[in-house]
């Protein structure tokens, strides 16, 4: 899992513009699309972290408990979006920065979990 997630995260950071190029994403946005796919790319790892911990907890029966932490973060992104945009004025680089947060909220919550349990 941890070496697909980097692989993943190197991929979109590195070939980010020619990626969108190939999905033919308007040249009004590419640069801010560009910019917001390296900073989640970048973040990849953390996802494989929730994912793998996700599949364990999921592999001993217990199916809830992953889908909690993808709530509680999806709650976590929205209030962070809606801070970094309306309040910070940071625009994209703030909806990817929420993001990763995020995802670190629930890669964090999930192991801690796993770990007790």
């Amino acid at each position: 899992m941890g070496i697909s997630s980097l692989s993943m995260g190197v991929l979109m950071v590195v070939f980010a513009r020619g990626i969108l190029n190939i999905l033919n994403t308007p040249s009004e946005i590419i640069d801010d699309a560009v910019l917001y796919m390296q900073i989640v790319g970048a973040g990849m790892l953390i996802v494989g972290v929730y994912n793998g911990t996700g599949i364990i907890l999921q592999a001993l029966g217990d199916s809830k408990t992953p889908l909690i932490f993808l709530v509680i973060s999806s709650v976590i992104n929205i209030i962070l979006d809606l801070v970094f945009v309306i309040v910070c004025k940071w625009g994209v680089v703030g909806v990817a920065i929420a993001t990763g947060i995020a995802e670190i909220c629930s890669a964090i919550g999930a192991v801690i979990y796993s770990w007790k349990r």
